[in-house]
């Protein structure tokens, strides 16, 4: 059978347990599914061989924190053996990252995005928990050498890290790791705290510009959300997704893959596909196919802005 024309970027999420508990994803524990209700890594297995069917450019492995599943790389695994010419990638807040790494690398993974939203260790134990910045600032300098690609996400708040944007500027610079700042996404659970510390992408570069000139390069792939710009005093590049103020859902490739085995088209969509059902009734491969030939071509913007959608946490989808 031949593969789909279009690309597509899969995310993959393998749980939905993290130990933050941001107050813009987990402000308190919900969505808090059991282990038995998690794909398990023969599902996953099967699944990716259906995938395998379509034209996946990017995977990428999310959670709640990924590397908190003990057979993570187990599952990682049962992708990479079915997608040979897949770039796969992980999203991880680096708390296991140098105890990890080195089987990051040896398992298929090239890429590695580090969620960090404060250079300050106070600071970033009240937004993410506890957790030992000099150590991870250390594993990010291994991670440099070893992967093709580590980046780092902040999430921007008014009046929490918003007077840390040059800062995060110069540490790209010295560890040659590029920043993006991200926009915060109301995703209905954390409205009132949203509303408090939101800050727009015209502020960010307003208040980087602040401090020195920057340039538009534009987005490096039409699907990336991820606008880059140079800050020339120092000549480093960054990004901003800017997913509230400037939404990119006609761009959109992505589709998703949540740790209970629903696909969907898009983060904010209620009307998921639930693949373990069709799994549970004896589906082969090419049934799972079809179901998500259905996803596909039902692919729209569901963002909050065009239709009105459910509350959730983007560990229930996966971040």
């Amino acid at each position: 059978m031949k593969k789909q024309q279009n690309s597509y970027n899969l995310r993959v999420s393998v749980l939905q347990q993290c130990q933050c508990h941001c107050p813009y994803c987990l402000p308190v524990k919900l969505f808090n599914v059991k282990k038995k209700s998690w794909l398990s890594v023969e599902n996953y297995s099967l699944i990716a061989k259906a995938l395998s069917f379509f034209n996946i450019k990017k995977i990428r492995f999310t959670g709640g924190e990924p590397l908190l599943r003990v057979n993570f790389f187990d599952i990682v695994k049962s992708f990479v053996s079915e997608m040979k010419n897949v770039q796969i990638g992980m999203t991880t807040n680096g708390h296991y990252l140098g105890k990890k790494l080195f089987l990051i690398k040896k398992t298929g993974i090239s890429s590695v995005t580090i969620h960090m939203d404060s250079l300050n260790n106070k600071k970033n134990n009240i937004i993410m928990g506890k957790c030992d910045l000099n150590k991870l600032f250390k594993d990010l300098k291994l991670a440099k050498k070893i992967l093709d690609e580590v980046k780092i996400n902040v999430v921007v708040q008014r009046g929490v890290n918003d007077d840390e944007l040059i800062n995060f500027l110069f540490f790209s610079l010295k560890l040659g790791i590029q920043v993006r700042f991200i926009e915060l996404m109301d995703t209905g659970i954390s409205q009132s705290y949203i509303k408090k510390v939101f800050i727009s992408k015209k502020e960010i570069l307003k208040k980087i510009l602040l401090k020195g000139s920057i340039e538009k390069i534009g987005r490096k792939n039409i699907e990336d959300p991820s606008v880059l710009y140079k800050f020339n005093p120092i000549n480093v590049v960054f990004g901003v997704i800017a997913s509230e103020t400037e939404k990119f859902c006609f761009q959109c490739n992505r589709l998703r893959l949540s740790s209970e085995g629903n696909i969907y088209g898009c983060l904010y969509q209620d009307n998921k596909i639930s693949l373990i059902k069709a799994l549970k009734s004896g589906a082969n491969e090419h049934q799972i196919k079809d179901l998500v030939s259905f996803v596909l071509k039902k692919k729209r913007s569901f963002h909050p802005s065009v239709e009105k959608t459910n509350n959730f946490s983007m560990a229930h989808t996966g971040g």
